[in-house]
């Protein structure tokens, strides 16, 4: 399942790069008031990043804010677990309207899974990151940074620490 829904999500970014380079060849970002789609794949060191799906709204033009959300399924163990994130972020552009624009990032994880009694995961991650806009409709980020987790379901330390917290994802703005 993982492999159609990466395959998937390339189709779909490599498509809309594909019409976005042809719409336009400007490469200034996004402007405040605009919105974008964002998926990621999954990222080393955070199981937050994985596979998410968010929707962004730029709210001047050095903060872009957004929501992400993600859904998992792990039929690995003998029942099937069920995983779902929500997770607010907010991107802060050092050198806003660049063709590569370096930003800070900050994240707050909640997640709900079925696996256990303990049923909640609660996080927080922060770093920094580039995102790359291939045209003025489409961009590439990618992230990396410190997580830590404070609620982790069945674990005996429920406070972990995860160095080189790291995601990639592409957008796609109107």
């Amino acid at each position: 399942m993982n492999k159609l829904l990466t395959l998937l999500f390339s189709t779909i970014f490599f498509g809309a790069a594909e019409l976005a380079a042809q719409e336009s060849s400007s490469t200034k970002g996004f402007t405040e008031g605009s919105t974008s789609i964002s998926v990621g794949i999954p990222g080393g060191g955070n199981p937050y990043a994985g596979g998410t799906a968010g929707i962004w709204m730029g709210m001047s033009e050095n903060i872009n804010l957004g929501l992400n959300f993600g859904l998992g399924l792990d039929t690995a163990t003998d029942p099937v677990t069920f995983n779902l994130l929500l997770a607010p972020a907010m991107k802060y552009y050092i050198l806003p309207g660049h063709e590569v624009s370096p930003f800070f990032i900050g994240q707050l994880n909640l997640g709900v899974t079925t696996a256990g009694n303990d049923a909640v995961d609660l996080g927080i991650m922060g770093g920094f990151g580039a995102e790359w806009f291939v045209t003025n409709v489409f961009s590439v980020a990618a992230h990396t940074g410190l997580g830590i987790d404070i609620l982790r379901p069945n674990e005996v330390d429920p406070i972990r620490l995860g160095t080189l917290t790291s995601g990639i994802s592409g957008q796609i703005y109107w």
